[in-house]
């Protein structure tokens, strides 16, 4: 600081280093702030690509139970209807062996009455 005319004062050399030196503080500040933002986006853009992830994956997990659901339905109803076939054809022999002899036997009960 100068002496002038009874009162102190500041050289515009002094001041324009005092504004530099605010002006840096400043300007630290603010990248500092525009860092710690980049940051949080960075961390919300790694957020959403989480949960695209893990939403991909939940939609591949159902898609593959729901097929192996699908496909395990398809077989049972395949096995079940196999079985009323095949029960429906035992039946069927049955009836062709059966109906036979009782048409055999009632003809020998009618023959046995007759005579």
């Amino acid at each position: 600081m100068d002496e002038h005319s009874g009162h102190k004062t500041v050289s515009a050399a002094a001041e324009r280093t005092e504004k530099q030196k605010q002006l840096g503080v400043t300007q630290s500040k603010f990248q500092q702030r525009i860092q710690e933002r980049e940051k949080e986006l960075q961390d919300l853009r790694q957020a959403v690509q989480s949960l695209k992830r893990s939403a991909q994956a939940a939609v591949e997990d159902s898609e593959r139970i729901f097929t192996e659901l699908i496909r395990s339905i398809e077989r049972r109803r395949s096995e079940v209807k196999e079985l009323i076939t095949d029960q429906e054809k035992a039946e069927h022999l049955c009836n062709d062996m059966i109906l036979p002899k009782l048409y055999c036997c009632d003809q020998e009960n009618k023959t046995g009455q007759s005579e």
